[in-house]
C-alpha cells in the first residue's frame, strides 16, 4: 500500500523567485493558490530551499517614504477620506491620518 505522492518543488521556485513575489506584496496565501498547494506545504518548500524570513524584511525596508503634506491636503479637500488617500498613496491610513493631525 502506498500513500499519496508528494508534490514535487518546481525549478522556478527559489528565495530569488518567492521573494519577488513578496516584493509584490503577494500573502502566502495568494502564493499558494497559484501553485495549487496548501499554506503547510508552501511553508516546508520555503524551508526546503532555504528562504530565511529575515531576508525579504531588510529587502523591502529602507528608507521611510516622505508624503507630500500638500498634496495630503490637496486630495483632502476635494473631499477623500483618509483611507481613500492612503489606498491612492499606498501607505497607510494611519500615517495619512498622522499628516493630516499636524497640518
Amino acid at each position: 500500500m502506498m500513500g499519496p505522492v508528494p508534490f514535487e518543488i518546481p525549478d522556478y521556485f527559489t528565495v530569488e523567485w518567492y521573494n519577488s513575489q513578496k516584493v509584490l506584496r503577494k500573502t502566502d496565501k495568494e502564493i499558494a493558490r497559484e501553485l495549487l498547494i496548501s499554506l503547510p506545504l508552501l511553508s516546508k518548500w520555503k524551508q526546503k530551499i532555504g528562504w530565511e524570513p529575515d531576508k525579504i524584511y531588510k529587502l523591502m525596508c529602507g528608507r521611510k517614504r516622505s508624503l507630500d503634506p500638500i498634496q495630503i491636503r490637496r486630495m483632502k479637500k476635494q473631499g477623500l477620506s483618509n483611507y481613500a488617500i492612503a489606498r491612492e498613496l499606498d501607505v497607510s491610513a494611519q500615517a495619512i491620518s498622522y499628516w493630516v493631525n499636524i497640518q
